[in-house]
């Protein structure tokens, strides 16, 4: 059910429509194909060629970091097509530097209206990312050890925190393109 809630929530920037935020899938279903007509031809032609890019240089080249080449094409396709007749929207600005680390801001009003939810954000990243890990070291044969990964959840969110990032957890997606790309180290 997620998976097809997200694949469906993705036709919005796959055809270039608007679609309005829905928890069902249903909705967001009844939303694309409401807007299918008014979708933006250079956005479709976009989509279209990046997934065709990436499903062939997977099966001409399995090691190749092909990803990294539709990001690129993409970027170049959008800088011409801005310099050209064809609009593709953009999400936004990216800010440039580094944030400025600093500590949060403790009020005991911040931490009564927070404390819940980070809770439970924290309970479902870290059982998020056990699963995850289990789940590779399984795959792998090797071993995970439960309070190494308590702790670097703990330490990256820490830190997350002093730079204004989002919670940091351990993602299916993110772990399945590493392996795919053959990444081996801790770092990776």
């Amino acid at each position: 059910a997620a998976g097809l809630l997200i694949a469906i929530s993705q036709c919005e920037y796959l055809l270039g429509i608007s679609v309005p935020r829905s928890p069902y899938a249903y909705e967001l279903a009844y939303y694309v194909v409401l807007d299918v007509l008014q979708m933006n031809g250079a956005v479709l032609a976009l989509s279209v060629l990046s997934f065709a890019l990436l499903v062939g240089l997977k099966k001409w080249r399995p090691g190749f970091p092909r990803a990294l080449v539709v990001v690129v094409l993409g970027a170049l396709i959008f800088w011409a097509g801005e310099l050209g007749q064809y609009q593709v929207p953009v999400v936004g600005e990216i800010p440039t530097g580094i944030p400025s680390l600093q500590l949060p801001l403790f009020t005991r009003e911040s931490i009564q209206a927070l404390l819940p939810a980070a809770v439970v954000l924290a309970l479902v990243g870290y059982v998020e990312s056990l699963s995850l890990a289990k789940s590779f070291a399984n795959k792998h044969g090797t071993q995970i050890d439960a309070n190494r990964e308590w702790l670097g959840l703990g330490m990256a969110n820490i830190i997350a925190s002093c730079s204004g990032s989002m919670a940091v957890s351990a993602g299916f997606s993110r772990s399945a393109v590493h392996e795919q790309a053959g990444a081996k180290s801790r770092f990776a």
